[in-house]
């Protein structure tokens, strides 16, 4: 059976399925013209948040990726999360907004998958300002 492992900032929120404006709501970027750096053992549940262009150097190395990348998304209106871990190749992770009670907050959804075969992801979502990322503690 599938382990579904719902980690959220508000759960009774995302439960009742108040979700935001999709215009408003988090995209996800393509990464495979990237190469991210790999940090090891890196938790599904746990994003690294890149607020300026100066935090994507320690993650992303080549310069012109970063231009690259800085083209796409408006680190003045957006912010990135960025998930780098190992498990199953049918691993799914989605980051969507949800109603908080002071306002949009993310959601981040992780699906473990079902396959015995190890893999690299990478998953690299543009989320806007006016969306609220608390980091958990996930020990």
């Amino acid at each position: 059976m599938k382990t579904l492992l719902l980690l959220t900032i508000t759960a009774t929120n995302l439960l009742a399925g108040q979700t935001v404006d999709d215009k408003k709501a988090p995209r996800e970027i393509a990464v495979q013209e990237f190469r991210f750096v790999h940090p090891g053992r890196g938790q599904a549940t746990t994003p690294v948040r890149i607020d300026k262009a100066e935090q994507l150097q320690a993650v992303l190395l080549d310069a012109e990726q970063r231009k690259a990348l800085l083209e796409k998304v408006d680190l003045q209106k957006d912010y990135l999360l960025l998930f780098r871990w190992s498990g199953s190749g049918q691993d799914q992770i989605r980051v969507t907004a949800i109603q908080g009670k002071q306002g949009p907050e993310v959601a981040i959804t992780y699906q473990r998958g079902l396959t015995r075969d190890l893999r690299q992801h990478v998953k690299l979502f543009a989320v806007p300002r006016t969306i609220t990322y608390h980091p958990t503690d996930s020990k």
